[in-house]
């Protein structure tokens, strides 16, 4: 009697081939899915930083520029008196302009002091610079009132002036403001410190006396002067830079911002209001600017988002405008 022949089901080419075509497509709707979800990852990310770029460098813009003339809570029809001036070799600070400006710079180099000098070099082709400047506060309020005898000011300590023997300040109350120059070591003891703005110097003559007696309500003001621009920085990303013209340091303020525009609003019949906004170089006379409008452009960092957006790049753009009242100007 013979036994049963037992038999092993097997996978047939045609059925092999017809599982390995599944396989390849659930595959590929896989990688699909992973790749539709990393370019949409990217997409995000890349606008995410956009957003915070802009934002910064619009809050670091309207923050300085919003303070151009800025001299304490004196008011802007009251005189500043000059006693002692600034000048090239000392500080770019300007006691008549608070605002200053290049409109479309095409060699990328700022002489801001005109003295033959670039202070600023390699700005990018086509975008605006302003130079903002103002009393800026430290702290400093007077503790008690100036006696004419040894024309010292007492002031708080401690406070943020920092200041030393040459640096310019102004002291300001609610009817006047003096420039001035620090001619001694400040020194403090306690709770006060003590700078001298004249007196004997050598050589002479002696720096002359304040214009007046200032009292307790009286404040010092170190003098700001800033410059904004945009350069490359060493990796060759677009940035805004800002130059403290009084020290000289630069600073890289916020990455990928690839443009720089100012339109300067001009007060030309006295009301206070901005008649017409003009670029820098269409401005008849900037003590006349009530207002400034600038327009920045912040790209995404990284050029890989398949897209075409005001360049050249895979990048997204987008622009960012505000418009600043200038109350102290």
């Amino acid at each position: 009697m013979m036994g049963k022949i037992n038999k092993n089901n097997g996978l047939t080419l045609v059925e092999v081939m017809v599982a390995v075509v599944i396989g390849l497509i659930i595959m590929a709707g896989v990688m699909q899915i992973y790749l539709s979800n990393k370019q949409t990852y990217r997409m995000t990310e890349g606008l995410s930083r956009l957003q915070e770029n802009g934002r910064f460098a619009t809050y670091f813009l309207v923050r300085d520029i919003r303070m151009a003339g800025y001299q304490g809570c004196k008011s802007r029809s009251a005189s500043t008196t000059i006693i002692a001036s600034p000048g090239p070799g000392d500080d770019v600070y300007n006691k008549d302009q608070s605002l200053s400006a290049v409109d479309n710079t095409t060699t990328g180099n700022i002489d801001l002091d005109a003295d033959g000098t670039n202070e600023i070099t390699s700005v990018l082709s086509n975008t605006d610079v302003i130079t903002i400047q103002y009393a800026k506060p430290c702290g400093g309020s007077l503790t008690g009132n100036m006696t004419p005898a040894n024309a010292n000011i007492p002031i708080a300590w401690p406070n943020t002036c920092n200041l030393q023997q040459n640096d310019y300040f102004i002291i300001s109350d609610c009817q006047s403001a003096d420039i001035a120059k620090v001619t001694n070591t400040p020194n403090q003891s306690g709770t006060v410190q003590t700078i001298k703005h004249g007196g004997n110097t050598t050589p002479a003559p002696a720096i002359p006396m304040l214009s007046k007696l200032y009292g307790s309500g009286a404040e010092i003001f170190t003098l700001a002067s800033y410059t904004f621009y945009l350069q490359n920085n060493a990796q060759g990303v677009p940035s805004l830079w800002r130059r403290d013209n009084a020290s000289g340091a630069t600073e890289e303020l916020v990455e990928d911002i690839d443009d720089l525009q100012l339109l300067y609003g001009e007060d030309t019949d006295g009301s206070g209001v901005a008649n017409r906004y003009v670029d820098a170089a269409s401005v008849s006379d900037m003590a006349d600017v009530v207002s400034i409008r600038f327009i920045i452009s912040a790209r995404t960092p990284e050029d890989n988002l398949s897209v075409q957006n005001a360049g050249t790049d895979n990048r997204i753009r987008k622009q960012f405008s505000t418009t600043i009242a200038i109350r102290n100007h």
